[in-house]
């Protein structure tokens, strides 16, 4: 279906660019990400991230083009920003530094002032990068309804840090701009909401270009109240994976796809690939063990899980270099402007690539590519063209999920 779908969205492309011009009265968000998976027979963002860490994995071409994203959303929304505060987490991963330094360069290229900052510090620091480098991370400091780096005000907050473990009451009356909301941090957010909204999105335009909207979509549920020590909410954790199972295999019927079905169960607040375990049956999620239970208890910042997405699973078909991947697409202002392939050769085609042993490689994703260099793959301008399509949609969801949570 892939192939089929490649075409249909080259033959239609105006229709669906006019389709999204129609939308443009929805605000996007200023940066997000996706996690896509390609199964052969369908195509889904299966994750999206409004607090996107790994622009350092993009390529440099790619960087130009948010430089100038940037700076074109800044000016529409933001008018007459000069000085951008970025208020990033304060940690030890130094691949997150490396994003931090990334995004610094971006905006000045755009002409921008840039600093960064912690709420999660009490006084300036210079932190490292593992490749990028280094940078001062300063201590946020609030005065009245302004935030301040160290004596540098910013016209504009950008948030880097997506409240997990912050207190967002730390911008609340904050005079000054900020973007994205707070309100889209993981304290309110809900994975469910946005694949919902997304879902109604994804059906209009497959109504339009003419295809079964399965085939850029996922089935999903919702349970809350669980607790995953004392096993609350198990049972219906299990009737609700059978339901989605049971939709999935009939149209896994309907179009003659052998494979067997398969979910994800995922907190639905969590990120960084944390408390995400694929899962056949109902049965087989009531059998797991203590380990298990344990590795879905907690999320980021030790907080329990006690709401959970069940997600239709999409295996992925993408290879690099005879390795699982899967695309992981960065957007500005809703545009797409590059990304890369998260490799991991630890997992199988239906596994979490989002885990220790992964890795990255842009050069597949890069907009400049033209075969130098580039590693063996089974991608293909037009698998890219649908994977930016993708992107496109999950964006314009995030910005009706934000007018949802104003």
């Amino acid at each position: 279906m892939i192939y089929e779908l490649t075409e249909i969205i080259r033959k239609k492309q105006d229709k669906i660019d006019k389709w999204f011009e129609s939308k443009k009265y929805i605000v996007q968000p200023i940066y997000c990400s996706f996690d896509i998976r390609n199964f052969g027979h369908k195509a889904v963002v299966v994750d999206s991230n409004v607090f996107p860490a790994g622009f350092n994995n993009l390529c440099r071409r790619s960087r130009q083009i948010a430089s100038e994203s940037f700076k074109l959303y800044i000016d529409n929304h933001f008018e007459a920003t000069q000085k951008i505060g970025l208020v990033a987490e304060a940690t030890n991963n130094t691949h997150y530094y490396d994003n931090i330094i990334a995004i610094k360069q971006i905006l000045e290229d755009g002409g921008f002032e840039f600093r960064a900052g912690s709420f999660g510090i009490a006084e300036k620091t210079e932190v490292s990068g593992f490749s990028e480098g280094s940078l001062v991370l300063n201590a946020v400091k609030r005065k009245d309804d302004k935030l301040s780096f160290d004596r540098f005000v910013p016209d504009l907050i950008l948030l880097n840090d997506d409240f997990s473990t912050t207190d967002p009451k730390l911008l609340a009356g904050c005079r000054q701009s900020v973007a994205p909301a707070v309100e889209l941090g993981w304290f309110r957010r809900k994975k469910h909401k946005h694949f919902a909204i997304k879902n109604r999105l994804i059906k209009e335009i497959a109504e339009l270009i003419g295809i079964d909207r399965c085939f850029i979509g996922a089935y999903f549920e919702f349970v809350n109240d669980v607790n995953f020590k004392t096993k609350d909410g198990f049972d219906e954790i299990a009737i609700k994976i059978d339901e989605v199972i049971s939709k999935i295999q009939k149209k896994y019927d309907e179009y003659g796809i052998k494979e067997k079905p398969f979910v994800f169960v995922k907190g639905d607040s969590s990120t960084y690939g944390m408390n995400v375990i694929p899962f056949h049956s109902g049965k087989e999620f009531l059998e797991i063990n203590s380990k298990t239970r344990a590795k879905l208890h907690k999320s980021k910042g030790g907080r329990i899980v006690t709401e959970v997405m069940i997600q239709e699973g999409v295996p992925t078909i993408d290879i690099i270099e005879d390795k699982v991947a899967e695309p992981v697409v960065y957007c500005v202002g809703g545009k797409p402007v590059g990304g890369f392939f998260r490799v991991n050769p630890a997992r199988s085609v239906e596994e979490n690539l989002n885990s220790r042993g992964m890795r990255f490689t842009p050069d597949i994703l890069c907009p400049q590519a033209k075969g130098k260099n580039i590693p063996k793959s089974n991608v293909t301008k037009e698998k890219i063209a649908v994977y930016n399509f993708l992107a496109r949609l999950g964006a314009l969801a995030i910005g009706y999920e934000m007018e949802e949570l104003k």
